[in-house]
């Protein structure tokens, strides 16, 4: 069968233009790819095999259906819908340049708005919260003091969770000067400093689990029981099952937590210790400080709760007189001074 339009442009889009001229990430890209199987699997739902899409049916219209689609039948909420459509957009960028014949319907589907959403706010541990955590791993046990290094590196560096999968035994410098390097969003590399107690942690993991000798440098640092490198949802996993035994001692705790918590911890721990937003920016891997700010508000607002939960003092008086129900202005001080 010969392939359509649209499975040639799509390879190419893919093989070429994302990993070649883009030099986007392997996340990025995987992100996209995700995002293209869900195209596919709603055009079987209304009937169209993949092997028969064509440019001609790749519409604005039916880019808005299958938006609404996800969140209709996938559940999307209004941040993964405007994700995929990000996708979507990068590849109707490509197909300006390549099917210029097809331009006039391209720009319909570039004119597809972000949809609005409310963001929620900034969920985050105290400092209190994240040391009670992290007593909570048996570091006596080989599993336990591999979950005890995953959580008190992820906390300490801030990095995501798939900078922190991604990481390897070489990345870890434990010299006088002990820092890991993370590779970030666009490939972007940094280097993150981590303190001495995390440092003695790793290299008892390391220590314990032989890495450097039996797996080489080049190996995963984290990896599950079958030896192979963790996932997303494994570490999540395992920072859940800690957080569970800690909302038994903190019952007031949110229900929920996933890997991105600590990330917000420890940038909010750094700017209420004074820690300047631009060094917060360069620590976290952010593009610009813009994306830091949200840390800054939500230590505004919780500022302004405090505030506003403590009450006023009982020696303020707020029952003064009415400056239009006076003749003169020593009838006013006459009874300022009678109170």
């Amino acid at each position: 069968m010969k392939p359509t339009d649209f499975a040639e442009k799509l390879t190419d889009f893919f093989n070429s233009y994302l990993i070649r001229e883009r030099n986007l990430s392997h996340n990025t890209i995987r992100s996209y790819r995700d995002t293209f199987k869900l195209f596919l699997e709603y055009m079987k739902s209304i009937g169209m095999k993949p092997e028969k899409i064509s440019l001609k049916h790749f519409t604005a219209e039916r880019i808005r259906d299958f938006l609404f689609w996800l969140e209709d039948n996938r559940l999307a909420s209004a941040s993964t819908r405007n994700q995929r459509m990000a996708a979507l957009r990068s590849f109707l960028r490509f197909l300006e340049i390549e099917c210029p014949e097809h331009l006039f319907e391209i720009q319909k589907g570039l004119a597809i708005r972000k949809k609005k959403y409310q963001k929620k706010t900034v969920q985050y541990l105290t400092i209190s919260d994240v040391q009670a955590l992290l007593k909570i791993p048996d570091a006596r046990t080989r599993k336990g003091l591999r979950d005890l290094a995953i959580l008190s590196l992820m906390y300490e560096s801030g990095c995501r969770v798939q900078e922190l999968i991604d990481l390897t035994v070489d990345d870890l410098n434990c010299g006088r000067t002990p820092t890991i390097k993370v590779i970030g969003k666009g490939n972007k590399a940094r280097l993150i400093p981590i303190s001495d107690q995390v440092k003695k942690i790793l290299l008892e993991y390391l220590n314990r689990y032989n890495l450097a000798n039996v797996f080489g440098p080049q190996y995963s640092l984290f990896f599950n029981a079958g030896l192979r490198k963790l996932t997303p949802e494994g570490v999540n996993y395992i920072l859940k099952k800690y957080y569970e035994i800690l909302r038994l001692e903190r019952p007031k705790l949110p229900e929920r937590i996933h890997c991105h918590v600590l990330r917000h911890s420890k940038a909010m721990h750094l700017l209420n210790s004074g820690v300047n937003l631009v060094y917060i920016r360069d620590f976290l891997g952010h593009e610009n400080v813009t994306a830091t700010q949200i840390y800054a508000k939500a230590d505004a607002e919780q500022k302004k709760r405090a505030i506003v939960e403590a009450s006023a003092p009982v020696w303020v008086d707020t029952n003064l007189p009415d400056w239009n129900k006076v003749s003169n202005i020593e009838e006013v001080l006459e009874h300022l001074c009678k109170r």
